[in-house]
């Protein structure tokens, strides 16, 4: 087996070409910041890790099987050094996308996903869409340097997933679905195995929500056929769930649920890819009030709701739009007043400030129960000033 006496940039480089891995993934598997690893592939042998990131260098390449190490041989083999005060540094700023670019593009996706949790799809989505069209545009146009051509797709991939999101919350959904496919292509491209999953979780979603149940039990199952962490599973299981529900398998569809719930508890791991975040225990509990109500169980689903709405983070108005919104549905439908009241103040705090199409479609579906009732004349005051609200929606 090859030894690596003094790791340096090369290497490591060579290491994740060998493993196969994005930067962002080879990151997560050595438990640094990434960074670190884009400076490693920028200054190639002008750059030596610490010694203590050299030992996780050390301990990746000796765990690693046998044929990534064969790989990382021949890579260290055919790699030629850099010529004395000659550093790769010079050769990456010369070329049209570099690691710097693919660096602001994960920034940038960061700053998307922080934006459409606070303002919502409506808003979001044109800027995912250009930001997407741009980045699409810079890599089918430039000379990809040898070893970043994955990590261009891999962040162009991620970028039309967040755009594919944005426009599904923007009610958007043939574009969504547009968007989704060419996100999973250029995923497969770059290898990005980890995004091809979370594509095809997102497709599952929305299949659900605009009623294909059967093509968002395909996906889920699909996807289920892979070897997958304990999260994962849940996050399918889930899906599959959410789908039977909607196909009136009541059994298969409850115990589909509490197998997805038991794996959901064994909580997030090393293994899971950064996204694994996602789906937390109010997320759960609004799926959770989805397969209820699917199955005619309105009850049942209010409680879920409840909890969905109560556990939603503070720093998330579109997600705790969504939720307060369904919770006000079933509130209707159950003519739960006090609560339905309940859910319709803390609705007006988002109604047309929040930019989420699909959670003014959710307070829509209550209002329109509403008129089939004969509610408090307090509830029928606040039902006016959320048509308002409504109206005001840009």
């Amino acid at each position: 087996m090859t030894l690596v006496e003094k790791w340096t940039g090369r290497e490591a480089g060579a290491l994740r070409s060998a493993l196969r891995l994005t930067i962002r993934a080879f990151a997560d598997h050595l438990g640094v910041a990434q960074r670190t690893v884009a400076k490693w592939e920028s200054l190639q042998t002008g750059t030596s890790p610490w010694p203590a990131t050299q030992a996780i260098l050390d301990r990746a390449l000796s765990q690693a099987d046998p044929d990534t190490k064969r790989r990382f041989e021949a890579l260290i083999g055919k790699a030629t050094p850099a010529r004395s005060g000659e550093l790769t540094t010079r050769r990456h700023r010369d070329m049209a996308l570099d690691v710097d670019y693919i660096e602001s593009l994960h920034r940038d996706i960061e700053s998307f996903v922080r934006l459409d949790q606070k303002y919502g799809g409506a808003v979001t989505s044109p800027l995912t869409v250009q930001a997407f069209r741009q980045a699409r545009h810079r890599i089918t146009t430039s000379n990809l340097p040898d070893g970043l051509a994955r990590d261009a797709y891999a962040a162009v991939a991620e970028t039309a997933e967040v755009a594919g999101w944005c426009l599904y919350d923007a009610d958007e959904h043939d574009h969504a679905r547009r968007m989704n496919r060419v996100a999973l292509t250029l995923a497969g491209r770059a290898g990005d195995r980890s995004m091809e999953l979370f594509l095809l979780q997102n497709m599952s979603m929305h299949a659900s929500h605009l009623g294909y149940a059967h093509e968002a039990l395909d996906l889920a199952r699909q996807a289920l056929e892979a070897t997958l962490t304990p999260r994962l599973r849940s996050l399918f299981r889930l899906r599959e769930a959410r789908a039977l529900a909607e196909l009136g398998a009541d059994t298969d569809a409850h115990n589909t649920f509490r197998l997805a719930r038991n794996l959901h508890a064994e909580g997030v791991s090393d293994r899971d890819p950064h996204w694994a975040w996602w789906l937390d225990d109010a997320e759960f509990a609004w799926h959770e009030g989805k397969i209820h109500l699917s199955l005619d169980n309105p009850t049942c689903a209010m409680d879920s709701f409840d909890l969905a709405a109560e556990g939603t983070r503070e720093n998330h108005p579109r997600g705790s739009y969504i939720h307060q919104g369904s919770a006000f549905v079933v509130h209707v439908i159950n003519q739960s007043w006090p609560d339905a009241e309940r859910s319709m103040r803390s609705l007006l705090n988002h109604t047309g400030l929040v930019g989420s199409r699909r959670g003014d479609r959710t307070v829509e579906e209550g209002l329109d129960l509403l008129d089939h009732t004969t509610p408090p004349s307090t509830i029928t005051d606040m039902a006016l000033a959320l048509r308002q609200a409504l109206a005001s929606t840009i």
